[in-house]
């Protein structure tokens, strides 16, 4: 089947929308994803036209809230699901129905409604 990997993309994150949508009562305005370029490389996300917008800086994490440094930088790319995601990201407060996420985060990552780092 031809384009398999990035029509198999396109079908989770539709999916991905609906889940989230009913879990949480939002979309999620942009998704991420992290590629180890040791072993793998990222034709199939490019070719479902991802972009690439950096590279960790070799972490890993250990528990909810702590991460480890472990020296292998990732490739991470990104998928926008809305034109407006960069002026909905960067605002100081997001709009109502993304507080029930935000509210779940901070409960699940004290350290994060502190303001605090992680790691």
């Amino acid at each position: 089947m031809p384009n398999l990997a990035s029509q198999s993309l396109s079908l989770a994150l539709r999916r991905l929308r609906e889940d989230w949508r009913g879990a949480l009562g939002s979309e999620p305005v942009a998704v991420e994803t992290f590629v180890d370029p040791e072993f793998f490389e990222d034709t199939c996300y490019k070719a479902a036209n991802w972009t690439v917008v950096g590279s960790s800086q070799g972490f890993a994490r250990q528990a909810a809230d702590f991460y480890q440094h472990h020296g292998k930088p990732k490739t991470i790319l990104m998928d926008p699901l809305r034109q407006d995601f960069k002026e909905l990201l960067c605002r100081e407060e997001l709009p109502e129905p993304y507080h029930g996420y935000c509210q779940q985060q901070q409960k699940r990552y004290p350290r994060l409604a502190e303001g605090k780092a992680i790691g």
